[in-house]
């Protein structure tokens, strides 16, 4: 785990985190997502539960950072203390007064066990915080007789009313398939506590915040509730409808299933005229929103009918921002959804690339170079092929060329420091730089010098730590393809250099516009660098052109005309196929 910079509202705000599972580590890195401190503390020996659960990146052969792990635990730090030891519990109670916040959900009565209990840590510092979340919360805030039972997210949605009510019918009950029994708990632990810190700043005195999963789950379960008390009726699963409206639910499509929520005649209008089913408006059974609700079972038959013509994105043309309606997406079309791009919500994480050294970059490049000049004969002979050089100037130049700059750009690796400067203020102050990655670079090039073109942009980016994404012109992608194999038999981690294809209207123009690329270094047309540069001033990338026609010449007066006309020709014919 690395710690957030501190940009977030929270900053400031420190947070001793014991907690393991879900519900627990999930409040915290909201806290952590949000910019607090969060200093998790794991047990000795086998660290967080979680670090083992699965399943495990292939770059993590020793199995010890789950994904699971990793969604639960961004932006924190960890330590390992032995909470079962008196030097553990005497640790904890030294760092207490530097912190805002403890949370925790042990089952009731563990940190008394371990002397750390809330009192216990009320004396040492009045203005903690102390966070819990427990299966039926804790004696003090009401004294269940479940209190000591263990609980999991299924025993929430069970017990707390969730699971009664989801289901293909009332004989069939279902679990909700995010772990929403300890999800939901968490969000509401993280607005207890927010809430009680503004309280602890204005009167410097810090609360018990308690929990119950089981009730965070009836709290959200809002219409069991109002349906028992005003209507006298109990509530059952009721499939994937409303029980009240239709069409309120899922929906048959050619290749999956869609939602739609036309809870009005006017939304069903739009509706049944998007999906040309004027049917639907003129039968009796679905014409009008109340005549839809008393025959509900063949209202929904016939709706199914017709969205059964269309795929997703047949509906999602047609009905999307006209209607509510939504595709039922699997993780895979999520990934591709521009929605989702656009809020950053698929985050990445630090992979083994960021932990690479400076030597071991520079390393593998100098292994790279090695490989490309081993592999020179294959090289020039794509170049040739594609390009249309001549076989000695693909051989004997350009491809020694390209090895030379990724050596070159080795040794940059190690050399690339911040710098330290005096400043003019009282007492020890110093600042100081420190150069970073950019991120994710995209790189787009053109086909006059496929080789030496990605050398001068891969091998520098390379050097600093940056992941690449390179896109070769459609003209002359196997030579980029080809040392893209190289790169990963030098060892570098999949996906730290990557190579895609197309024409640049579409691959090229996806990069520039998409918000998960940092940086765009792009040699081309001044036309389409105008565009790249318009479309960065969106999300703010960093961006660098070289742009301009064939061979531009500038003879003066004094120059040798014999020599300048020579040069001008070179400069014109040279690398079109011609010597």
């Amino acid at each position: 785990m690395t710690q957030s910079e501190a940009k977030g509202t929270l900053s400031g705000i420190r947070v001793l985190d014991l907690t393991q599972a879900l519900a627990g580590p999930f409040c915290t890195q909201i806290l952590a997502d949000h910019g607090a401190d969060v200093v998790k503390i794991e047990p000795f020996v086998s660290g967080d539960m979680a670090r083992l659960s699965g399943p495990f990146h292939s770059d993590d052969p020793e199995k010890i950072n789950s994904g699971y792990f990793h969604s639960i635990n961004r932006n924190k730090r960890s330590i390992v203390i032995n909470l079962k030891t008196d030097a553990g519990r005497d640790l904890v109670l030294k760092m207490i007064p530097h912190y805002d916040v403890v949370v925790e959900n042990f089952r009731a009565g563990v940190m008394e066990r371990f002397g750390l209990s809330y009192e216990t840590l009320r004396e040492v510092n009045p203005r903690i915080v102390y966070g819990t979340v427990r299966g039926f919360g804790d004696p003090r805030s009401g004294d269940s007789p479940y209190s000591n039972w263990p609980a999991f997210d299924v025993v929430a949605q069970a017990m707390g009313g969730m699971m009664g009510v989801t289901g293909a019918d009332a004989d069939h009950p279902v679990k909700v398939g995010p772990g929403v029994g300890d999800t939901i708990p968490a969000l509401y632990l993280t607005i207890g506590i927010l809430s009680a810190v503004l309280k602890a700043r204005e009167t410097g005195a810090g609360q018990f915040v308690d929990v119950s999963m089981v009730d965070a789950i009836l709290a959200v379960s809002e219409r069991i509730v109002h349906q028992k008390s005003f209507g006298g009726q109990v509530a059952v699963p009721e499939g994937n409808h409303h029980p009240f409206i239709v069409p309120f639910g899922m929906f048959q499509a050619k290749d999956g299933f869609v939602t739609l929520a036309c809870h009005n005649d006017v939304f069903f209008k739009i509706f049944a005229t998007a999906l040309d089913a004027p049917e639907l408006l003129k039968n009796p059974i679905t014409a009008e929103k109340d005549i839809r609700a008393e025959n509900r079972k063949e209202a929904i038959e016939r709706i199914n009918s017709v969205t059964a013509r269309f795929t997703k994105a047949e509906m999602k043309k047609r009905l999307g921002g006209k209607v509510p309606f939504g595709p039922v997406y699997s993780i895979d079309e999520i990934e591709q959804d521009p929605h989702f791009a656009a809020r950053d919500m698929i985050a990445n994480i630090e992979g083994p690339w960021s932990r690479v050294t400076p030597s071991e970059r520079g390393r593998l490049i100098w292994k790279l170079s090695e490989l490309i000049m081993e592999n020179a004969d294959e090289l020039a002979t794509i170049n040739t092929l594609e390009n249309g050089k001549p076989i000695n100037d693909s051989r004997n130049g350009e491809v020694p060329f390209t090895a030379d700059i990724f050596r070159y750009y080795a040794g940059w690796a190690t050399k690339l420091n911040g710098e330290t400067m005096n400043v003019s203020a009282p007492g020890h102050w110093h600042t100081y730089t420190r150069r970073e990655p950019v991120g994710v670079a995209a790189q787009i090039i053109p086909w006059n010098f496929p080789l030496a073109m990605l050398s001068w942009k891969v091998a520098p980016a390379l050097a600093v730590g940056c992941t690449i994404i390179l896109k070769p012109a459609e003209q002359t992608p196997f030579g980029a393809l080809r040392i893209g194999e190289l790169a990963l038999e030098a060892g570098f981690p999949p996906g730290v250099l990557n190579v895609i294809t197309g024409f640049g209207t579409e691959a090229g123009s996806a990069l520039s516009n998409h918000p998960g690329i940092d940086k765009v270094a792009f040699t081309g047309s001044t036309a389409t660098g105008r565009a790249i540069a318009s479309s960065a001033l969106g999300n703010l990338k960093k961006v660098s052109l070289e742009l301009g026609g064939k061979a531009p010449t500038i003879i003066l007066k004094d120059a040798d005309l014999e020599a300048a006309i020579a040069g001008a020709a070179s400069g014109s014919f040279f690398n079109s196929g011609q010597s």
